[in-house]
Formats: C-alpha cells, structure tokens, sequence
C-alpha cells in the first residue's frame, strides 16, 4: 500500500470502529475480505487500464518460435501444452484485446484477469488491482484487463458470510 492507501484503509477502520458498527459492547465486527473488496476493489475495477500491472502471472500465451522475442525459460514454464489451447488462446499473444478474448473464454477458475506487453500474455486465476507502471517504449505498453462480470458473478456466488470461523491455534500461541 502506498501512503495515500494507507490513510484511506484507516478512515475505513476508524468509520468501522464507531458505536452503530458493533456487535456486542466494546467489539468490533470483524473484517472481511468481502469488505475490502466492496470498499476498494469494486470502484476501481474496469475492463482496462493502460500503464498498469494488474499482477496476472499464472498462465502465459506467448509464441515461443518468435525471433523477435528473447523468452526466459520460466515463461516459457507458464504455459500450458498449446495442443490444450482453444480457438482463442491461440491467438492470445497477438494482441491486448485477443489477451482479453482468451481470458473471457476460459472459466472463471482459469481466468480473471490478464495483462498484455508486447506478444505476451498473461492471465491470472485471481483478481487485484495491481499499481500503475511507467510506459517502456523498449518492451511496448503493459495494459492490463479484468473480466468484471466474471468477478461480480463470483462475488454474488459467495454470498453473504454470517459467520466468522476462526483457525484453532495451539496451546502456547503455535500452530
């Protein structure tokens, strides 16, 4: 987090901590992730942002017989066996918006988000919003993507969480 996210997260914990938040007399109701997500993740996600890394890692789509790229081995270890490719992901590391159609493809397990920079991309099977990055005009623009009605159906599949379910820790404070 940056300083002016820090600053944000804690006006939300002290607009928390006030009397009409409580559950019992002097506690708090505990934070959920679902409450973050509604407080920061939600206003900001949209299709695309230009000069962004959205932190998508899992999976890449590269075309490894390009001899215009110099690929690492480890991305070429972030790929599936291409005979498991489906129309779409084919064609995923020409372009942005073919990285965006080959995300929108897969299920939601496989694909919420994606980024894109010149003949690779990348999807991930998690969303964040990632930070904004300085524009490379060696390696081209990073542009990153999320699939927002995947992630909305995901988050109403969850439903509510009406009960909080604590990890049992050891005696002695150890796991």
């Amino acid at each position: 987090m940056n300083s002016e996210e820090i600053n944000s997260f804690w006006d939300f914990e002290r607009e928390r901590s006030k009397p009409h938040n409580t559950t019992l007399p002097g506690q708090k109701t505990p934070l959920l992730i679902k409450d973050i997500y509604h407080r920061y993740v939600a206003p900001r996600l949209q299709e695309a942002r230009v000069d962004w890394d959205n932190k998508a890692n899992d999976r890449y789509y590269l075309d490894p017989t390009d001899a215009t790229h110099k690929w690492e081995q480890w991305q070429k270890d972030k790929m599936k066996n291409a005979s498991e490719f489906n129309e779409l992901e084919k064609k995923a590391h020409l372009s942005f918006e073919s990285c965006a159609a080959a995300c929108r493809s897969l299920p939601a397990k496989e694909c919420f988000s994606y980024k894109y920079q010149s003949g690779i991309c990348m999807t991930s099977k998690a969303f964040t919003l990632g930070k904004p990055v300085k524009q490379d005009m060696k390696g081209g623009r990073m542009m990153s993507g999320w699939d927002v009605e995947k992630i909305k159906a995901f988050i109403q599949e969850q439903g509510d969480c009406h009960e909080v379910h604590w990890p049992k820790i050891k005696e002695g404070g150890r796991w």
